[in-house]
């Protein structure tokens, strides 16, 4: 039907915005939004056509102290749709933070320090920059569960849906403080601990080694050494074999995600829609001046 066809349009046309300014944004650069809505109908001449404002902030950087020192600090943010809000400011319910928040607050602003920004760029070698902000948006954007570990809060971090590694957080400030990214296989993280017990491997071999590295997993061949596969699979690292037959590139992470594209879109509160538009009641003035015209002839 053509409501059918309109709905898969429109859909096509959401998931297109999204994939669009989650990979243009970055949180120590600009974020990027928009306020989406039909052009008003004409009757003589009914069409279909879409009003698209584009907007830019920039980054919102906060020196927080850590440590007796000042540290920056970049917020999170996600796409909306609304000429109000074409973005809104990322914030996790402190019932997540376990026994790290003392404070009052239902809900903390989320952060992220430049160091972490940098260690995601020389862990995730293979992404470019535009890979690298949507990942950081798919890991980000809904924040279900963290994992403590050794008095920090790890959020388990994603690509292809094979966990690669942690975003480490604690709470300073009555804000939620992304400060470093740990690859899986770091001797700070479950899984490194485990491979360390298993090899003797500490801080300085895994580096010198290139283990944290993403590219180094994807480019292992496993029939040349089927020992330290076994190793990794030990220590809990097997999943990442998997990756070895990915594409890294934006478009190819973008399509493997599509359900959770598709879910974000339709979701409650951070649902991204065309605002005022009613599809059915377009759809009924176009199939009205179509029974019209038939008439006339």
């Amino acid at each position: 039907t053509r409501k059918t066809f309109m709905d898969a349009f429109y859909m096509q046309f959401l998931l297109n915005y999204v994939k669009m300014v989650t990979s243009l944004s970055s949180p120590d650069q600009k974020y990027y939004g928009a306020y989406i809505r039909p052009a008003p109908l004409c009757k003589e001449n009914l069409k279909l056509e879409l009003i698209c404002d584009i907007y830019g902030f920039p980054a919102q950087k906060s020196m927080i102290t850590i440590n007796g020192s000042k540290r920056p600090a970049f917020q999170l943010a996600q796409p909306l749709s609304s000429a109000v809000t074409p973005i809104g400011w990322l914030s996790v319910d402190v019932s997540l933070l376990l026994d790290f928040y003392k404070g009052n607050k239902k809900a903390l602003d989320v952060f992220i320090q430049s160091h972490a920004l940098t260690r995601l760029k020389e862990r995730l070698d293979l992404l470019d920059q535009e890979a690298i902000n949507y990942a950081l948006w798919e890991n980000t954007h809904t924040i279900s569960q963290f994992v403590s570990y050794h008095g920090y809060l790890l959020l388990p971090f994603k690509v292809f849906g094979v966990k690669i590694g942690y975003l480490v957080a604690n709470v300073a400030e009555d804000k939620l403080l992304f400060r470093t990214f740990l690859f899986i296989t770091h001797n700070s993280s479950p899984e490194g601990v485990r491979l360390r017990k298993l090899t003797g491997l500490g801080k300085e071999d895994i580096t010198y080694w290139k283990i944290d590295r993403l590219s180094t997993f994807v480019k292992l061949k496993e029939e040349k050494y089927p020992g330290l596969i076994e190793l990794f699979c030990k220590a809990g690292l097997g999943k990442l074999m998997e990756l070895k037959n990915k594409e890294f590139n934006i478009d190819s992470m973008q399509t493997a995600n599509l359900d959770g594209l598709t879910e974000y879109i339709n979701r409650g509160k951070n649902e991204v829609k065309l605002m005022s538009l009613d599809l059915d009641t377009m759809v009924d003035e176009l199939d009205m001046s179509l029974e019209c015209n038939s008439l006339s002839l």
